[in-house]
């Protein structure tokens, strides 16, 4: 009973001490009460477009630092891909097939990026590209009555090597075939997808971890 009541009046001192701490800050102008709901680059422009200078200016500063603790990252990696681009050797015939499948797989995870950010429009790539190319895909196919073929050199324009017109009236080519030959260009994009999702998850986390409650977050 006695340890009780001496918890209980530690954790009210512990309260009237925070109340009044907090209290004193605002005295002092440092905290102020801010409606985020109100702040928009109409209403408030000047207030946006100066918050916006200030977290580009932080970005700035503590990028160096970032460098710095990360610096094996920051020279292997590159360094490694400038050898394999300007240096000759074993891998000089597999350079050009390399480096595609390179952009082939940069442009459908940034394409999923794309969808998952936005940028504020609303953008969905999935309407836009992937959409039509399995469409494409799809019509190529039953055009051909076989899986298509993807020209080298053509990662962002989807083109297909020609072939002869199927005459007969059913067409053979089975729905799973057509999916082996876009499965790798919707897991790319898929995977963007989840790489646009995770500021939001890290700023969320953040959040939490700091102990404060955001109506925006």
């Amino acid at each position: 009973m006695v340890q009780t009541r001496s918890k209980t009046k530690a954790e009210a001192l512990a309260k009237a001490l925070e109340i009044e701490e907090e209290e004193e800050r605002k005295a002092q102008g440092e905290l102020t009460e801010v409606d985020y709901s109100k702040v928009t680059l109409f209403r408030n422009p000047i207030t946006t477009v100066v918050t916006l200078i200030k977290v580009l200016i932080n970005l700035v500063i503590a990028t160096p630092g970032f460098i710095l603790r990360h610096y094996l990252i920051f020279t292997l990696v590159p360094g490694a891909a400038a050898a394999f681009h300007y240096l000759d050797g074993p891998h000089t015939e597999y350079k050009p097939l390399l480096e595609e499948q390179f952009f082939f797989g940069v442009w459908w995870v940034g394409l999923g990026v794309a969808s998952s950010v936005g940028l504020g429009t609303g953008l969905h790539t999935f309407m836009l590209y992937l959409g039509p190319h399995i469409a494409k895909v799809t019509m190529a196919a039953y055009e051909c009555n076989q899986a298509p073929v993807s020209v080298p050199s053509q990662w962002s324009h989807q083109s297909f090597a020609p072939c002869e017109k199927f005459e007969g009236s059913t067409p053979t080519i089975t729905v799973t075939e057509i999916f082996w030959c876009v499965i790798i260009e919707a897991s790319l994009w898929g995977l963007g997808t989840a790489i646009g999702e995770l500021p939001p998850y890290f700023i969320s986390k953040a959040a939490a971890l700091s102990g404060k409650k955001d109506e925006e977050l």
